[in-house]
């Protein structure tokens, strides 16, 4: 699986947390989604993506994820969120298909950009934590399933 990744998933302490490991490089490919923005979500510190003509957002395509990875995924992104289809441009000016989660419900975006560096600097070490806690919940759920 393909997954284009565009927020708080670029950040490497967040990505492990969520997966549970590294991604190497190899899987990892810069990439640029047209047609869009990325914004903060109202009320919330992370990003949405809004339409909008004539822009493109950088972001990260993560390659060769399997159905464990792509169930962690879901789960931090989760239900408020579909994995959708799009065509994403890499660094050398191909283009793929990857997926990308989008909310299924309406979230209104700020006029704010959303920036990772400035994510990182102001909210990462209280978000890492409540994604890091999250990430135990999503463990535990599977292995209580498991042994059902």
């Amino acid at each position: 699986m393909r997954i284009f990744v565009y927020g708080t998933l670029l950040d490497p302490d967040v990505l492990r947390a969520v997966l549970g490991r590294r991604v190497p490089a190899a899987q990892r490919s810069k990439a640029t989604l047209a047609g869009v923005r990325r914004v903060r979500a109202v009320g919330h510190r992370y990003p949405i993506l809004v339409r909008a003509r004539g822009q493109a957002v950088s972001g990260m395509v993560l390659d060769g994820l399997d159905a464990a990875d792509a169930a962690r995924l879901r789960h931090y992104e989760n239900d408020g969120y579909a994995l959708v289809r799009r065509r994403v441009e890499l660094g050398d000016g191909s283009m793929i298909s990857a997926h990308v989660f989008v909310p299924v419900r309406r979230l209104a975006g700020t006029n704010e950009d959303w920036n990772l560096a400035t994510w990182q600097g102001r909210g990462k070490r209280t978000a890492l934590a409540a994604i890091r806690a999250h990430m135990r919940a999503f463990r535990l759920q599977n292995r209580s399933t498991r042994k059902s």
